[in-house]
């Protein structure tokens, strides 16, 4: 058996999956709140010390040697983005700390994107209009058919100055707690709502940038795509080695 295979495999694989995560950013470069995400990379414990391995059939060749490595998780970037000004009166950054809450084919889940939109009956809601913002209490929030909306420092929302709803900020940015539901909003791996979160600021008519960077996630590309290109050379030579192993060697002259 040729290990070199499956470990240049598992290299391949891995790079793969990184390819996958880095693709992704690219693509969110632009999306307003979008958190770059990133691999983290283990290698694959030797035989001897494999969970599952039966203790009466080791081997002592194989028993050293390791399987590779492997993507063990896929984690968001912590740090925040730039907060660009757009003036669109809906438009609002989280600077700090929490998310806000989106209520979304009957589940809760969370997002920094702020850029909101008004449904045609009034309510607050994502820019593709399928979730809608909750408040602190976790209902929707009902804004007026005219009156000059505002968004203060703690997410009170205002028509022509009186108070009308406070915008609920919730949870921590903690990659642990939270997994990627798919546009651009995460789900929260805790049982029930989150509290409110504390240390934050909103601020109207601006957004959050994007985190991922086009320059360094094109370099992050080029790198992968060289390591996932010579696991594939090194799995072809050896494959070659061992074909002429079991054609060549031994041929009688």
């Amino acid at each position: 058996m040729d290990t070199g295979i499956y470990l240049n495999a598992s290299g391949a694989i891995a790079a793969e999956a990184r390819l996958d995560v880095i693709a992704n950013n690219i693509a969110n470069i632009e999306t307003p709140g979008f958190k770059r995400s990133f691999t983290l990379q283990r290698e694959r414990p030797p035989e001897a010390f494999e969970p599952s391995r039966i203790q009466d059939r080791g081997r002592a060749d194989l028993d050293p040697l390791a399987g590779g490595m492997f993507i063990q998780e896929v984690r968001f970037d912590t740090n925040p983005g730039s907060i660009v000004e757009t003036g669109a009166i809906l438009d609002a950054a989280i600077e700090g700390d929490g998310w806000f809450g989106i209520a979304r084919e009957g589940e809760i889940l969370y997002t920094r994107a702020g850029n909101f939109a008004r449904s045609s009956e009034g309510v607050l809601t994502t820019a593709d209009g399928r979730g809608t913002v909750l408040d602190t209490a976790g209902g929707t929030i009902q804004l007026p058919a005219v009156g000059e909306i505002g968004i203060a420092a703690d997410g009170t929302i205002t028509a022509d100055g009186e108070p009308i709803a406070q915008m609920g900020v919730f949870g921590t940015v903690d990659p642990k707690m939270f997994e990627p539901e798919g546009a651009n909003l995460y789900r929260s791996k805790e049982k029930g709502p989150l509290g409110r979160a504390e240390g934050f600021t909103v601020h109207q008519g601006r957004l959050e940038s994007s985190t991922a960077e086009p320059v360094r996630e094109m370099v992050k590309m080029i790198h992968t795509f060289r390591a996932y290109e010579t696991n594939q050379r090194m799995i072809a030579l050896q494959d070659q080695s061992l074909g002429r192993a079991v054609n060549d060697v031994g041929r009688l002259a």
